[in-house]
């Protein structure tokens, strides 16, 4: 700053004036404070009328650390300029007064332009959570600032506008900062274009390779995108910067259990737990993997804890109500199914573990009941139709068991149970038996030692007239299973070839394994 010397005042004032304020000039550049500001003070009392020195005299007590002093002084001055404001705004940050100092730097800038103050102030705006005054002043000074370029990417992508930070970005050549890789990181994440994203992590990580948030997200976004490989490189690496976070142990356990390595994975998770025994997630996955493993008992703590966790987390309630199904405990079961349903799973299978719960419980009509309603909620499930026509049969509603396995067979021309009810059903009718027959033979194309579905083929063969050939399906369906229904046939196709003993033989020992079996009592009766 230029002193302006009045030429009113004497010549010896004058140069005293000037004498005493170079002095304090070389103490201040020196760092003696103390006697600069005593050579200022003198040079000020030389020349009185020079509001300039009392700028210097300030700034020296800044200086000093008597921001009390350099505040009095700074008020003293009538007139202030751009230097006066800005050192202003300095004394109020040292005094703790943020709105004062934003206040001064602000009169600073009204009276002249300077990037330096202007990033400063932006800065100061941002820390108090004003973003869009801090973005403003930013963007004053963005084009020819790379640094005020990246924190105003930085505030876009905090006000939720990722397109705003890569357009910001695209124009900036920071290429050794790792925040500008960063931000353009996050803005593809937060615009789902994952492998984007991926790429800029990749080489913010070359900058910063202990980053663990982002080693972190880096691993979740290879899990997502499958790469497990990669996913598993990259845990690696994360685990040497923290062995023990629970999030990234986590995120390993899952990564295993996609890879199906459910040692590791249980290795993984039970150290998230350890650290954090409310971490919900790593709960279920061990309740789950034990489920898998039909280690019920063991499943079952893990699920308990997952839902004191989160009461809403419908998954662990559903695996919960599966292990409650296990145990045969029907009732609690169906609880945990409801409450899956109210938390989000997929209503119509939750209704469908309801049916199947009662249907196991022997309720076959509340079964029904509830398999109807899964059934109009989801009319294309194979899963749902199966047990649907199965529970019909078991109700003796044949004809609809029949219409529903032959939905199944439309959905799923290879499912053999299917194949095989409605196949043996047209033999029984008597009907259809050609068809008949072609279903059961793709049935045994599926499942070519099924006892039963070699029975069915038998019992077609018999009911065609094929007598010799059904003694042979029904001997064979013999050695595999011996089954009531299957010797009961024999004994129908023995009194066909004009063999009755051996039909008494094998309709006595059918008797023994179905002593409650009017048909077979009366068929006996007839042979005497």
């Amino acid at each position: 700053m230029l002193i302006i010397f009045l030429l009113t005042i004497s010549a010896d004032s004058l140069y005293l004036s000037y004498l005493n304020f170079s002095r304090g000039f070389r103490y201040e550049q020196a760092g003696n404070y103390r006697d600069a500001i005593h050579c200022y003070e003198k040079a000020k009392a030389y020349f009185p009328e020079n509001y300039e020195i009392d700028y210097y005299i300030a700034r020296a007590f800044f200086l000093k650390g008597d921001y009390q002093a350099a505040d009095q002084v700074i008020a003293s001055i009538p007139r202030k300029d751009f230097d006066c404001y800005q050192l202003l705004g300095d004394i109020r940050m040292k005094q703790g007064d943020i709105i004062g100092a934003v206040k001064a730097y602000q009169r600073a800038l009204q009276l002249k332009s300077d990037d330096f103050l202007i990033f400063h102030l932006a800065t100061i705006l941002e820390s108090m959570g004003k973003l869009h005054e801090a973005l403003n002043y930013y963007e004053m000074i963005r084009e020819a600032n790379p640094e005020a370029a990246l924190r105003s990417a930085s505030i876009m992508g905090r006000l939720g506008h990722p397109r705003a930070v890569i357009e910001i970005l695209s124009g900036v050549e920071l290429e050794e900062n790792p925040d500008y890789y960063l931000h353009l990181g996050i803005a593809h994440d937060q615009l789902f274009q994952k492998d984007s994203a991926l790429s800029y992590y990749r080489r913010f990580l070359r900058l910063d390779s202990t980053n663990l948030s982002v080693l972190k997200r880096v691993i979740d976004l290879y899990i997502q995108l499958d790469s497990l490989d990669a996913a598993e490189s990259f845990g690696a690496q994360a685990l040497k910067v923290s062995p023990h976070d629970p999030d990234l142990n986590r995120s390993l356990g899952y990564l295993y259990y996609k890879k199906e390595d459910y040692d590791r994975a249980l290795d993984h998770f039970l150290v998230a737990v350890g650290i954090n025994h409310t971490d919900a997630y790593a709960n279920y996955y061990i309740g789950r993997i034990f489920f898998e493993r039909k280690q019920y008992h063991k499943a079952l703590g893990f699920l308990k804890a997952a839902i004191a966790a989160d009461p809403n987390f419908e998954d662990a309630h559903l695996y919960l109500g599966l292990v409650m199904l296990e145990g045969r405990k029907f009732k609690e079961a169906r609880r945990h199914f409801y409450r899956a349903i109210r938390h989000g799973f997929d209503r119509a299978q939750g209704i469908y573990l309801i049916g199947l719960s009662k249907a196991m419980e022997g309720d076959l009509e509340g079964a029904y009941l509830e398999l109807k309603y899964a059934f109009t909620l989801n009319p294309k499930d194979l899963k749902i139709i199966s047990t649907l026509a199965n529970v019909c049969d078991d109700l003796r509603r044949y004809d609809e068991a029949m219409e529903y396995f032959q939905q199944v067979i439309e959905l799923d021309s290879t499912d053999a149970v299917a194949l095989n009810y409605v196949g043996y059903t047209y033999a029984e009718r008597g009907e259809s038996l050609q068809l008949a027959l072609h279903l059961v033979e793709r049935a045994l194309e599926i499942d070519s030692t099924n006892g039963y579905y070699i029975d069915s083929l038998g019992w077609i063969y018999f009911k065609m007239g094929r007598y010799e050939r059904a003694l042979k399906e029904l001997l064979r369906a013999k050695e595999i299973i011996e089954d009531a229904v299957i010797l009961e046939h024999l004994g129908d196709v023995y009194l066909k070839l004009d063999e009755p003993e051996k039909a008494e033989k094998v309709y006595r020992r059918a008797l023994e394994l179905d002593p409650e079996n009017e048909g077979l009592k009366k068929k006996l009766k007839s042979l005497r």
